[in-house]
């Protein structure tokens, strides 16, 4: 264990930024002084090794160092989404079992959050330090605040550290399912996660001049893990850029000069957001520096990759992995060994099977599920004994993936056995979303899907049957914005007179689809008249699109609403409101546009100017 630690306590490595996020940069020394006096704080609170605390909180420097802290002295921290609805914040604080919870006040003020911890637990808030940097912990600043965590940290002296924490002992848990239901919380041990930061310093080159941009949410393993567990194993800097907004791209691709960034972890649909800038930001990854992006969490289509790399002149890395293998297993480059364009390319420290339903491997080219064994495997699924024995067995992960293998031994991902949707990089579980819809008053039946989507990779869109008139398609989805993560809200809901059913009784998922495309086609070539739309109805329209791409209220959003103050408007939803505009009112948005909209009403501007160059 305290090998991942090694650079951290380092007395040469205490002025070194370990991460750096705007205005804030948390050095080595820093980090190593959180650690210790954190080590204290969880010592009070009766939390050692084998237990654990959930971290809840949006500031990421803080929720970084308070993750660290916790793995150093055997103490196992599960992050949630800071986003997250009520209902499933309750939901997975009870199932982690914790004995305290580190949140924002907003996520502090759910009801019924106390009886979720164990009986004595702490509910602790979080709050930002604010600006910082220097080898120290800034706590003269933070005395005022000592309510909240960190700024707590100045009234406890550094605690002991143990000189080692068991390979076995839980080193995180993160939840990928089942949040509205009974959640799995993947829990992986100390041991897995060394294993696999060594697979991935030795496949990437990482060392201690990396210098790693990776704005992924950090309750995602590639966010948390490929972000700040890796740099602090190999003694690099991370670089968070913040909230992720589209007009703020621009600034984050020219960290990579200003800072020398020599990787980029990021998901396919980031890669065709930046692709759809201007000829301007052409030269963005060409530095000295420089090595290569890392595509993850989700497939890179064929097209995007190759003229990506064309564009830019610089490496896309594929890699394939599940939370389960801690981050990654497969790696397509950068070695020219295992890279193949269109391919997950081939596995790193891990064994691989492809087997077919009975369990039998498959001959070479034919197609079955992927099942993998490795140090790097998780333990199993936290207090979930029945839904880890689904999944593992005889030491095999069943990946629920479906995959191929040719003859030079590159493997590429053909399908999913298990429902899963990956929107934008994030893992939606259909049935609870579905589950959600049936709860509602009104509703009788439902079923969610997903369906392919050029940016998102897919779209999550439910069907729903209702008994009357009284509920439609709006209602559902305000129903879905309070009680799931945004996310998982439907991007689409049509309203059936019926599901279609097998002989069985089953919903028929074919057929759904089929119904789904259809709907969706008839959206998408609805006439619109372009010519003499008024002003009022222009407004009218762009707020719609804005609700229905940010997951928001339109009553929430008016024409000065921006991304720094509109929840859900980040880079991917502002994608996805772009391409909404254009399909809309049949236009076409440059990449000056995409960058200058910074307001609703910056929108409507802009598409009246675009209906307005393009009217015949």
């Amino acid at each position: 264990m305290t090998g991942l630690f090694r650079h951290v306590h380092r007395a040469d490595f205490g002025d070194k930024p370990f991460v750096v996020e705007q205005a804030s940069t948390l050095t080595y020394g820093a980090l190593d002084e959180m650690i210790r006096r954190t080590a204290g704080l969880l010592s009070e609170i009766g939390a050692g090794i084998g237990d654990r605390i959930v971290i809840c909180s949006q500031w990421d420097v803080e929720v970084i160092g308070l993750y660290l802290a916790a793995m150093r002295v055997g103490v196992t921290p599960a992050l949630i989404d800071p986003h997250a609805s009520a209902e499933e914040v309750r939901v997975l604080v009870k199932a982690a079992r914790s004995k305290a919870l580190f949140a924002d006040a907003e996520v502090l003020a759910v009801q019924g959050l106390a009886q979720c911890v164990l009986p004595g637990g702490r509910l602790v808030p979080m709050a930002s330090m604010g600006p910082y940097a220097g080898k120290r912990l800034p706590l003269p600043a933070l005395s005022s605040r000592l309510s909240t965590y960190p700024a707590l940290l100045v009234s406890h002296d550094p605690g002991s550290l143990p000189d080692t924490v068991p390979d076995d002992a839980g080193a995180f848990i993160l939840f990928t399912s089942g949040t509205t239901s009974r959640p799995k919380g993947v829990e992986a041990s100390h041991e897995a996660v060394r294993a696999h930061m060594a697979t991935m310093h030795r496949q990437y080159g990482y060392d201690e001049h990396s210098r790693i941009i990776n704005g992924l949410p950090l309750h995602h393993s590639d966010g948390i893990n490929h972000g700040a567990v890796n740099l602090m194993a190999c003694g690099g800097t991370l670089y968070r850029t913040g909230a992720f907004s589209v007009p703020n791209l621009p600034n984050i691709l020219q960290m990579i000069k200003r800072h020398g960034i020599t990787h980029m972890i990021t998901v396919p649909t980031v890669l065709a957001l930046v692709a759809r800038l201007g000829p301007a930001f052409d030269d963005a990854f060409k530095t000295p520096s420089f090595k290569f992006i890392s595509s993850t969490a989700g497939p890179l289509e064929e097209g995007l990759w190759r003229g990506f790399e064309e564009r830019f002149g610089v490496m896309l890395v594929n890699s394939y992995g599940l939370t389960e293998t801690i981050c990654e297993g497969f790696y397509c480059g950068p070695s020219s060994q295992t890279r193949r364009i269109g391919t997950i390319g081939k596995p790193i420290d891990i064994d691989v099977r492809i087997v077919d339903a009975r369990g039998d491997d498959v001959a070479e080219g034919e197609m079955g599920e992927l099942v993998l064994r490795g140090t790097c495997v998780m333990k199993g699924y936290f207090d979930a004994p029945a839904e880890t024995a689904a999944v593992l067995r005889d030491g095999w992960l069943y990946s629920g993936d479906l995959a191929v293998r040719d003859a030079d031994g590159f493997y590429s991902i053909t399908g999913r056995k298990k429902n899963v949707v990956i929107s934008g990089g994030v893992n939606v579980y259909p049935e609870d979303v579905t589950r959600t819809i049936i709860g509602m008053s009104g509703v009788h039946d439902a079923v969610t899907v997903g369906v392919p989507d050029p940016t998102w990779g897919e779209r999550v869109v439910s069907c729903v049957v209702v008994d009357g008139g009284a509920v439609d398609a709006e209602g559902v989805i305000a129903h879905c914005r309070r009680h799931l993560a945004k996310e998982k809200v439907p991007a689409h809901v049509f309203i059936l007179d019926a599901l279609p059913r097998g002989p069985a009784g089953k919903v028929a998922l074919p057929q759904v689809r089929e119904i789904v495309t259809a709907r969706m086609a008839e959206v998408r070539n609805s006439p619109t008249s372009r010519q003499g739309v008024g002003e009022a109805d222009l407004t009218k329209r762009v707020l719609a699109l804005a609700a229905a791409s940010f997951k928001s209220a339109p009553a929430d959003l008016s024409l000065d609403s921006e991304p720094e103050t509109t929840a859900g408007w980040n880079s991917l939803a502002h994608m996805d409101f772009m391409l909404s505009l254009e399909s809309e009112f049949g236009v076409k948005l440059s990449p000056d546009d995409m960058l200058s909209i910074v307001t609703l009403g910056d929108a409507v501007h802009c598409v009246r100017q675009a209906m307005a160059s393009t009217a015949f």
